[in-house]
């Protein structure tokens, strides 16, 4: 494992004395504790909205969809998070995978939902709710990943708006999960708009929003 190059060591050295770090305990109980609430104001909002909704879709792609969805967010957030080979965290080139393989993999899952259960033409309904499904997944979205840039808040030195690009795909993901989980349609326009679309939107807002919040100071 090759060591920092001097000026990333000098900027994290000048970002500890500006601000002293709680003990690595502290710090973990910290993260639990706001990533726990995080994940609690999403189901709220979730379950406050009606929660899981079948509809006329079956129960068996609803189940056979949410698993396969839950399961790809899973694994996504495992790469994201797993062991890091490197001080400086997942290598960017993972980093841009990440980003980009979700909104790809949940938009085939989408294709082959519709491909295995055919029937589910009988569900489509009215094209008039894509912003509504689309603001609901941003919303479920956003508590968890405020409580990721809580929690990384300078401690990433390279590379902050690929970090924040992918977990922004992991947390929009996680949201659109829930989203897919209570609306009741099948369209494949409206899933595209209304629930993979989000993913990549929360994907460039995180990525915005951290270029600003996280990157350590340059002095």
């Amino acid at each position: 494992m090759s060591a920092l190059p001097p000026h990333l060591r000098d900027r994290i050295l000048a970002a500890a004395r500006a601000e002293p770090s709680p003990t690595r305990p502290v710090y973990l109980r910290r993260v639990a504790l706001v990533v726990g609430l995080s994940l609690a104001c999403s189901l709220l909002l979730f379950f406050g909205v009606g929660g899981i909704q079948l509809g006329d879709r079956p129960a068996a792609y609803v189940g056979a969809l949410g698993l396969a969805w839950g399961l790809l967010a899973g694994g996504l957030l495992a790469v994201t998070l797993g062991r890091k080979a490197s001080p400086l965290g997942p290598r960017p080139e993972l980093l841009v995978a990440v980003t980009f393989a979700a909104p790809t993999l949940l938009g085939t899952l989408v294709l082959l939902g519709k491909w295995i259960w055919p029937q589910t033409v009988e569900c489509d309904g009215p094209n008039n709710h894509d912003g509504r499904c689309f603001f609901f997944a941003v919303a479920f979205a956003l508590p968890p990943l405020a409580a990721w840039i809580w929690s990384r808040r300078g401690r990433i030195v390279e590379h902050v708006p690929l970090h924040a690009a992918a977990f922004g795909s992991v947390t929009g993901s996680f949201g659109a999960l829930l989203i897919t989980l209570r609306c009741t349609f099948a369209n494949l326009s409206h899933l595209f708009l209304g629930h993979v679309l989000p993913v990549i939107v929360v994907s460039v807002v995180a990525s915005l929003v951290a270029s600003r919040t996280l990157r350590l100071s340059r002095t």
